[in-house]
């Protein structure tokens, strides 16, 4: 399992470091919960230690894998379902995967859907999300500060743009 420092992260949540390692009692029953300080964000979350993976619980990607997002950001996004409510559903399974790859291909896509025709609310909120637990965990891999991670992700996502006009 994890171990306290260690940086892990929370597929709904992003990049954070793992505290302390608590033993709370909650609804009657008394379980052990990681305490993790989410980097970037001024948020502590409590997971289960017993279903850190089940919940898709995960250490931070290495370097080459860091470079595979970034290959998915800088090409251009095939084509997405044209109906929002399928292309949400969908999104929304890809994040809940915990895979940062597909975090990236919905960070894409959703940008790339976001400059041609616009989102719905429910898009955008979705693509904020993603862009934040996206950026959090690059700039942990890279060890670098989070508006510098955001930027690069967004001169990424405007190369790209401009492979497509």
């Amino acid at each position: 399992m994890f171990l306290v420092g260690e940086n892990i992260v929370h597929p709904l949540y992003g990049a954070g470091v793992i505290a302390s390692i608590e033993t709370r009692e909650f609804v009657g029953a008394t379980n052990e919960y990681y305490i993790v300080e989410l980097l970037f964000r001024n948020e502590v979350i409590m997971v289960p230690r017993a279903q850190a993976i089940t919940l898709g619980v995960r250490n931070i990607i290495c370097m080459e894998k860091a470079a595979e997002v970034k290959k998915v950001l800088s090409i251009p996004c095939k084509c997405t379902n044209p109906n929002w409510n399928k292309r949400y559903k969908e999104n929304m399974d890809r994040l809940r995967t915990g895979d940062v790859i597909e975090v990236a291909y919905v960070v894409r896509d959703l940008s790339d859907r976001e400059k041609i025709k616009g989102l719905s609310a429910r898009e955008r909120k979705m693509l904020t999300s993603a862009i934040k637990i996206l950026v959090s965990e690059l700039a942990c891999v890279h060890k670098s500060d989070f508006n510098e991670t955001k930027n690069l992700v967004k001169d990424l996502l405007h190369e790209n743009a401009v492979v497509l006009k």
